[in-house]
């Protein structure tokens, strides 16, 4: 790629046309490429959108096959919405709409409708509607053959922007310019290459933290053939010039041993994803090398505010959370946390502070191969308590140390054992009920390789027994048809992996069946005196695995439970009935088994999702889908619906070249729908979530070519049913007809068959490939005067891949069955 400063390829600036809107379409003028002044849709009634009332009306015929740009950002000012339609006016077809698309968003709220293809013969009509203002504006018509590469997508660090946009045209000259806010085009630097080889992305290096900079970019087709330049897109880079360490791109490093001090107290809130404990203030940025052990990052009782400490891997641009802290034991309101680390990674930590407090402080880092005992905790009773904590050593002993509160270390009662096989966890016996006590715990790795104590852990014992079973190794077996009865206020709160709604943060009762490959329905449902939750697990109790939970069960009062799952054959599960919050009270627990649903949908978990292609903006066929027989999953609830019972189904999507897409969600039988967005599946990564789904979900800022899934639910019961989804895309569907020799493929969109001229006459054959990469479709061909015909009848409604193999390369177009 050469980077150099030349001024980018523009096209003369039009005048401004006085030509007169209409206020129907009926009466819409004929109107050509230009710039125009529309008086603002205040009066008539002829808008199409059921959230608007007036519009402003334009017509378009196209003279020769191509896209136009229709925009309002020249006119910096009104708030408007641009809606683009074809067909006659007693039967428009909707083609797309945009509200405030322009560079700038909103404000000021100009719209931008890019890259609409455009065939002759065809009338297009222009509808500027009033659903924001019926003020007067300026807009303009662009006609162009060349598709601009809109809209751009970009990412900053304190010295660089990183500038990606849909791949429209592989092979073609980007031309990308970036400058000073308000820099003349051509005076800016200017990144040029060839699509597909030398970018997208291009990255703009040494630039100033914290600067506003503007964004040019356009494609050069050949032979002249240049796409409209729609900037300047605007950008800032990150950071602070007071606080050196204010973003990530500038942590400053911290070595093993090594205390630096701090302050957040000029630095800004950091827009990073919340890790262990949510990001609340402003805060500072340190990175260290990892190493094979444990990483202990500390503020603890040396901070004159209330810290927390969030730490990562990957890079900044792509941070990984490892953990997060707050007000760590026997740190009052400051912080501590242990991260696992490994050899030649990077590790970045972030200082900051709780509800946007600030403060100094002192960081400091201890690094140990024998790793610390993580995330300990005690869950007593009244004479003995539990000690649970997770190891991340391999072949170690343990030894646990307890006493009264305040005991002196080498005085107490000391437990020893091997790791994963004597405990965790460990039960610590004889203690005197309603007594403090404290406990410490350490692990030796061998060689004199010993981690650093934990303790002393504080905890009290209670005065009332425990039940037998508020052990899971002492779990109450229970069988289909019967009702048992318990009091959660005589368990214990046992740590445990979160099941759906059902995270585990009171005392509960355990119970034990072995499954007959049968659905199982256990129930507190009207039960229950307190706010309940049903968690169910299968492996043994130091290694347990979701398998369903519940907290809010449909149609149950006082917040009671019920969850159905399926139950393999021979497998023993333990059902853990406990509460909201801190909830205890009495219950009964009834259990009834049934033979398994018939139509469970092939797609009722993330590893079996069910594959949409994305499909072009009007043009989406959509996919049948049902949650009917589908079980409530085990995995945490998304947190817009954090407590109610999640029947779902899954969906992957690919985002391809565009980083926005519209996903449309309608029901045909289910009531209420809800949907979630991932962008994993082994543990899904949550990105975000909409309840009751009755419009298009507009899906902005995706990373291009990146696998997605879409978790669609409701209550289930009564409320499951059918419904379709469809992903529609601003897909360039075929690249028009150019004068220079270069592969084409038409009808767009294709139905029975599709035709490509341009092709070597030493072409063998065509490819054809799904948006995730996967070969669908192989066909010979020969020309015949220049075209070939490929049969795709056998192809499903969707976007496509067409690659085009010769003898010294190869060429690839983008196609849409209907």
């Amino acid at each position: 790629m050469i980077r150099q400063h030349l001024a980018l390829i523009t096209g003369a600036l039009l005048s401004i046309h006085a030509t007169a809107q209409s206020d129907q379409c009926t009466t819409a003028p004929l109107i050509g490429p230009g710039t125009y002044t529309a008086d603002g849709p205040y009066t008539g009634a002829g808008a199409t959108q059921p959230d608007a009332n007036n519009a402003d009306w334009y017509a378009y015929d196209p003279p020769t096959s191509g896209y136009i740009t229709v925009h309002s950002c020249i006119d910096g000012s009104t708030d408007t919405r641009l809606n683009i339609h074809s067909g006659s006016c007693t039967n428009l077809v909707f083609i797309d709409q945009d509200d405030d698309g322009c560079p700038n968003g909103y404000p000021p709220g100009n719209s931008l409708l890019a890259n609409i293809p455009v065939t002759p013969g065809i009338t297009y009509y222009i509808e500027w509607d009033d659903r924001w203002s019926g003020q007067g504006f300026d807009w303009e018509l662009i006609e162009h053959t060349c598709p601009a590469p809109v809209p751009p997508s970009m990412s900053v660090t304190d010295s660089t922007v990183t500038v990606d946009w849909p791949v429209l045209v592989p092979g073609a000259t980007f031309l990308v310019e970036l400058g000073p806010q308000g820099f003349t085009p051509g005076t800016g630097d200017l990144a040029t290459g060839v699509v597909g080889v030398d970018g997208p992305p291009v990255t703009f290096t040494g630039l100033t933290t914290g600067t506003h900079y503007d964004v040019h970019l356009q494609l050069d087709c050949g032979n002249g053939d240049v796409s409209p330049d729609i900037g300047p897109w605007p950008v800032t880079t990150s950071g602070n010039p007071f606080v050196p360490n204010e973003d990530c791109g500038g942590a400053i490093p911290i070595l093993c041993g090594q205390s630096i001090a701090g302050s957040t107290v000029d630095a800004m809130t950091d827009n990073v994803a919340d890790c262990g404990t949510n990001i609340s203030a402003p805060g500072v940025w340190f990175t260290f090398d990892g190493f094979e052990g444990g990483a202990t990052l500390s503020t603890c009782n040396d901070a004159d505010f209330d810290t927390k400490i969030n730490v990562y891997s990957g890079s900044c641009g792509a941070l990984v959370c490892e953990g997060g802290n707050d007000d760590h034991a026997g740190c009052d309101l400051t912080s501590e946390l242990t991260v696992v680390t490994h050899a030649n990674t990077a590790y970045y930590v972030l200082v900051q502070g709780y509800n946007g407090g600030t403060g100094d402080f002192t960081l400091t880092l201890t690094c140990n191969s024998c790793i610390i005992p993580l995330d300990v905790q005690v869950a007593a009773a009244d004479t003995f308590a539990m000690l649970y904590w997770n190891s991340a050593n391999t072949g170690t002993t343990f030894q646990v140390e307890f006493g009264p509160s305040g005991f002196t270390p080498g005085s107490g009662t000391i437990i020893t054992g091997t790791t994963g096989v004597d405990g965790p966890p460990v039960q610590l016996t004889g203690l005197t009920p309603g007594a403090d006590h404290d406990v410490y715990v350490l692990e030796d790795c061998g060689g004199g390789e010993v981690s650093p104590v934990v303790g002393p852990i504080p905890f009290s014992t209670s005065t009332d027994p425990a039940a037998a079973n508020a052990l899971c190794g002492n779990a109450q077996p229970i069988n289909c048809g019967d009702q048992v009865t318990g009091d959660t206020g005589e368990g214990i709160v046992a740590p445990g992996p979160t099941c759906g709604a059902a995270n585990i943060t009171a005392p509960g009762l355990w119970y034990v069946f072995t499954g007959t490959g049968q659905d199982v329905t256990l129930s507190t449902c009207g039960q229950a005196a307190y706010d309940s939750k049903i968690s169910v697990f299968s492996g043994p109790c130091n290694a347990l695995v979701c398998e369903a939970g519940n907290d809010d069960g449909p149609g149950c009062t006082g917040n009671t439970s019920i969850l159905t799952f399926f139950a393999a054959s021979g497998v023993d599960h333990h059902v853990l009935v406990h509460g909201y919050n801190a909830n205890t009270g009495t219950f009964t627990l009834s259990m009834s088994c049934a033979a398994p649903c018939a139509d469970i949908p092939e797609n009722d978990a993330c590893a079996t999702a069910e594959v949409i292609l994305p499909q072009s903006i009007g043009n989406c066929i959509p996919t049948a889908g049902t949650n009917v027989c589908a079980y409530g999953s085990a995995l945490p609830n998304p947190p817009c619906d954090p407590y109610a019972n999640i029947i779902d189904v899954w969906y992957l999507f690919n985002s391809g070249p565009d980083p926005d897409h519209t996903i449309d969600l309608m029901s045909t039988g289910a009531n209420g729908l809800n949907m979630a967005i991932y962008a994993a599946c082994g543990t899904p990564t949550y990105i975000d979530c909409f309840m009751d789904v009755n419009a298009p979900v507009e899906l902005s800022g995706l990373t291009l070519n990146t696998d997605y899934y879409l978790r669609v639910w409701n209550g289930g019961g009564t409320n499951a049913g059918g419904f379709t989804i469809c992903d529609e895309a601003a897909l360039i569907t075929a690249l028009p007809a150019q004068s220079y020799n270069r592969p084409h493929a038409w009808p767009v969109p294709a139905q029975e068959r599709l035709f490509i001229s341009g092709i070597s006459p030493t072409c063998a054959g065509v490819e054809v490939y799904d948006p995730l990469g996967r070969p669908v479709l192989k066909r010979a061909v020969a020309p015949h005067n220049g075209i070939c015909e490929v049969d795709i009848s056998g192809l499903a409604a969707g976007s496509y891949l067409l690659l085009l193999p010769y003898d010294t390369g190869s060429s690839i177009l983008r196609f849409v069955v209907e």
